[in-house]
């Protein structure tokens, strides 16, 4: 059977990471989805395959737009399958991993959720010879994984790790998909050990990220991304056991990604901040300023990025600030914890529901009384005093700015204002009528 363009163009930008190939793919769906009647059965399958291309779009730049069209082309594949077509588990697990990614990318805990339950409707809807099967029940491994975070129940990683054993048993040993479910189900014993700090989960995770990235060709473009995933366990291995050498190759393998990245990658930051990471611990063991301080560039290199995310800025922003601080270089300090302070009217940007905001701001507690203390320290007590005020009132300056330039829009057009605040009443709406359908007690 003859692959249909749009496809092949998938399967050739997979093949050589050229962007050119997804760029082409994109194209041809829309243009295939343009020519078919809204909810027919050609339809359904052109908004599948616009989901996909759009979600590996997103992933190699990181435009929000582009993950928001996939899940909404997603949704519109899995609203025109009927139940019980050969097709309908594929779409809803491509439907959840592109959920998935979003929740990765803002944090929205709805987003998690959905990506889990369609993972698991894939799951259990497959027939048992789908030859999709295995592919499908590791992303519902992976948001299993995921959702952990918001879960916070151990039972999701122990069901992560035994769906990732599960699609891994079931899979070619030279399958391509392999490398990924080897790489997903090392970081799930990663994970593990961080909860239980059970040394065997540590050692198993990393013989499977190992085992991922040499079976994954050099000039792969997962290769970056598996090689990360391994640094960063091999740096924990040289904190958890003392080894240098794992510090060496923490190091190693963080500054192969770096160089094997594309510069528009939407993970660009990643290798920079685990740079700074690594050479921090390795710093540790020499017991050398300058290491230190090639540490505390990569991570404001990686708190400066613009393509990162806001939360991995901002992290990135804080150790800049504490680990100056540490260093008694104070004006760096400073430095670092102001831009930490800004970041955060973007980690709990207005976009999100108030839910969504109030978490992601949880984690930032103290950071504020933080960088004030650093600002006092650098004796620069109105500058602590800025600090200290714009780190707590990070949602109230949001109403703030969100009146005023709504006021300013009314002024100047009338009409346009008013429908703002209809679109603003619409999401509000559904806003209450989602939380309502998550409340057990009103299923």
């Amino acid at each position: 059977m003859a692959v249909a363009p749009a496809a092949a163009l998938q399967l050739r930008y997979l093949e050589t990471g050229d962007l050119t190939h997804l760029d082409a793919a994109i194209a041809r769906s829309r243009a295939d989805l343009a020519a078919c009647e809204t909810g027919s059965a050609p339809a359904a399958v052109h908004l599948s395959r616009l989901c996909n291309a759009l979600r590996m779009s997103f992933e190699h730049l990181g435009r929000e737009r582009d993950l928001d069209e996939a899940i909404e082309a997603g949704r519109g594949s899995v609203e025109a399958t009927p139940a019980g077509h050969r097709r309908q588990a594929q779409r809803l697990s491509n439907l959840g991993y592109a959920l998935r990614l979003r929740y990765e990318r803002l944090g929205r805990p709805a987003d998690i959720e959905q990506a889990v339950d369609l993972g698991e409707q894939a799951v259990a809807v497959a027939a048992d010879d789908d030859p999709d099967l295995a592919r499908m029940v590791s992303n519902l491994a992976v948001a299993l994984r995921v959702g952990y975070e918001v879960s916070a129940d151990p039972a999701d990683l122990a069901r992560a790790v035994e769906a990732g054993t599960h699609c891994l048993r079931d899979t070619a040993p030279d399958a391509y998909e392999r490398r990924g479910m080897l790489n997903n189900l090392g970081l799930a014993h990663f994970e593990t050990f961080e909860v239980t700090r059970d040394r065997a989960d540590l050692a198993r995770g990393g013989a499977l990220l190992d085992e991922a990235l040499t079976a994954t060709p050099d000039d792969d473009p997962d290769w970056p991304m598996y090689a990360l995933n391994l640094s960063v366990l091999m740096r924990t291995v040289a904190t958890e056991l003392g080894s240098p050498t794992a510090a060496d190759r923490a190091i190693q393998l963080a500054e192969q990604a770096r160089q094997r990245l594309p510069s528009e990658h939407r993970e660009r930051a990643g290798p920079l901040t685990e740079l700074g990471r690594a050479h921090w611990v390795r710093a540790a063991y020499r017991d050398d300023p300058a290491e230190r301080r090639l540490a505390v560039s990569y991570r404001r290199a990686a708190a400066r990025d613009p393509v990162a995310s806001s939360t991995s800025r901002a992290l990135a922003a804080t150790a800049w600030g504490d680990w100056s601080r540490t260093a008694s270089d104070l004006p760096e300090a400073v430095a670092g914890m102001s831009a930490a302070i800004e970041l955060l009217t973007l980690v709990a940007w207005h976009g999100l529901d108030a839910t969504a905001q109030h978490r992601h701001l949880r984690r930032w507690q103290g950071l504020a009384a933080s960088a004030a203390a650093t600002g006092l320290q650098a004796d620069e007590p109105e500058r602590a005093v800025a600090l200290l005020e714009q780190g707590r009132t990070v949602l109230w300056n949001q109403m703030l700015d969100r009146r005023a330039d709504v006021d300013a829009l009314r002024t100047a057009r009338p009409g346009w204002a008013a429908r703002l605040a209809e679109i603003r009443d619409a999401l509000d709406a559904d806003r209450r009528r989602e939380a309502r359908a998550r409340r057990p007690s009103e299923r």
